[in-house]
């Protein structure tokens, strides 16, 4: 039961950190098209005036395809969806960690046990199931920052 327990810990911080990575990347992807998109529209009412710059409509016709490159890659990969499916995770491998450590403490009875622990399996397969994939990089995120917990909670620097 203890294996499990770290296991849904790691998982829970593993979601959580992909979360917050995915919500990052997605931030940065939109900043950089709606700047593109501002330098866009700029340069082409600039460049009415001097049509005859060959240089200038093709340097906004190059800036115009990276921020539609970068938009379509945004929407394509839909990172904010992604985000928000392993925040969901990460919360919901909270709440399944908090009840295990409490189904630890409080049970006494092995027979109660037992069902819990058949309970308990059957909430991390669903979890799994539901859950996006956790590439190895943030389950390994999460192992560290489980064992740096586990360890200064056994006093280990």
């Amino acid at each position: 039961m203890k294996s499990w327990l770290k296991t849904v810990h790691i998982n829970q911080v593993g979601h959580l950190r992909a979360a917050a990575y995915y919500t990052q990347l997605s931030r940065t992807i939109g900043l950089i098209v709606v700047v593109l998109s501002a330098v866009t529209s700029a340069s082409a009412f600039s460049s009415l005036n001097s049509s005859n710059n060959q240089v200038v409509l093709a340097a906004v016709g190059i800036i115009s395809l990276i921020a539609t490159l970068f938009s379509s890659v945004q929407a394509f990969l839909n990172y904010p969806d992604l985000a928000s499916k392993h925040q969901t995770a990460g919360l919901n491998y909270s709440k399944l960690r908090r009840w295990v450590e409490e189904t630890l403490v409080c049970t006494t009875v092995a027979l109660e046990l037992k069902d819990k622990m058949d309970e308990i399996r059957r909430q991390i397969d669903k979890l799994d199931a539901e859950s996006p994939v956790l590439t190895q990089s943030f389950f390994n995120q999460g192992l560290k920052i489980v064992d740096s917990e586990l360890a200064k909670l056994r006093g280990v620097k």
